[in-house]
């Protein structure tokens, strides 16, 4: 069930598929092979995943900083490269996959994400609200969002 937007509504897009996630991201890409999609570097919890309290799936997820995984520990300093993505939440690299944060700094998505350690996706998205704040404006989705 979705709830009303408005002012702590968590936002997400969901797709089902690789592909359909790929056709709404083209400039940040999900590996389509299952061993790329493993191998990058994502945020676990320790290994233990985030709760999916979005959707209610009763399925842990993990976040993916997209394209090209999260940053390497040299890349979250400061004046170290960064890139501009996508945040999502997936079931280990399986579908459903839920865009959290787009066209954010990934250094900033990620620094956020682990000073926050979110158990649940809820928390994951309101760790990143200031840097979806900072890096886009409604004006710049260019897919449908859906309240949770």
């Amino acid at each position: 069930m979705a709830a009303a937007p408005g002012a702590g509504a968590p936002r997400y897009t969901s797709y089902q598929s690789v592909q359909a996630y790929n056709s709404a991201f083209p400039n940040a890409q999900m590996p389509t092979r299952a061993g790329d999609r493993n191998a990058l570097r994502s945020f676990t919890r320790a290994g233990a995943g985030l709760e999916d309290d979005l959707t209610g799936s009763g399925v842990n997820h993990t976040l993916d900083f997209l394209p090209g995984g999260a940053p390497e520990p040299g890349d979250a300093e400061p004046g170290g490269p960064d890139r501009v993505g996508t945040v999502v939440a997936s079931r280990w690299g399986n579908g459903p996959y839920l865009a959290l944060a787009d066209k954010v700094s990934l250094r900033a998505a990620w620094k956020a994400i682990i000073i926050a350690w979110p158990d649940r996706l809820s928390a994951a998205v309101d760790a990143l609200r200031p840097v979806i704040d900072a890096g886009q404006s409604p004006a710049q989705s260019e897919t449908p969002t859906h309240f949770a």
